[in-house]
């Protein structure tokens, strides 16, 4: 099932990693133009969410994907990524305050956690094909 994205708000890492973007909490009124930043064992994980949509016949289907991006590269960072079918799920599991992989993995990150902007690694991505998804639930 194909989902469908909106375009990448100034948070998404393929514009770059802005500090602007960052805040402590994600919530219904920041999610499409903030990120925030926790650390687990091997570093700073950026996070954001995205909202993604099909049709089911005439039915729109909305579906919230959690996304990561490391601060240095690494291998395990998709593990962090996840997909919901109601933004109160994907804002509660990215701020950690669900039981998910990220409450208990990560922490939030301190100022000085967070890298200087030109230590960032670069993000690169391929418009080959569409995203798709499967809600968690």
């Amino acid at each position: 099932m194909p989902a469908f994205f909106r375009v990448a708000g100034p948070q998404d890492p393929i514009y770059g990693i802005h500090h602007t973007n960052i805040t402590d909490r994600l919530t219904r009124r920041n999610w499409k133009h903030k990120a925030i930043v926790r650390t687990d064992a091997t570093g700073c994980l950026y996070l954001w969410i995205d909202r993604g949509s099909r049709y089911e016949g005439r039915r729109k289907i909305y579906a919230y994907l959690v996304h990561a991006h490391p601060s240095l590269p690494r291998e395990r960072v998709k593990r962090y990524e996840a997909n919901f079918p109601y933004l109160k799920d994907a804002l509660r599991y990215v701020n950690g305050e669900d039981e998910g992989l990220i409450a208990r993995e990560t922490s939030h990150a301190r100022p000085g956690d967070v890298p200087p902007p030109e230590q960032v690694a670069p993000y690169f991505v391929g418009f080959s094909r569409p995203r798709i998804f499967t809600p968690r639930g």
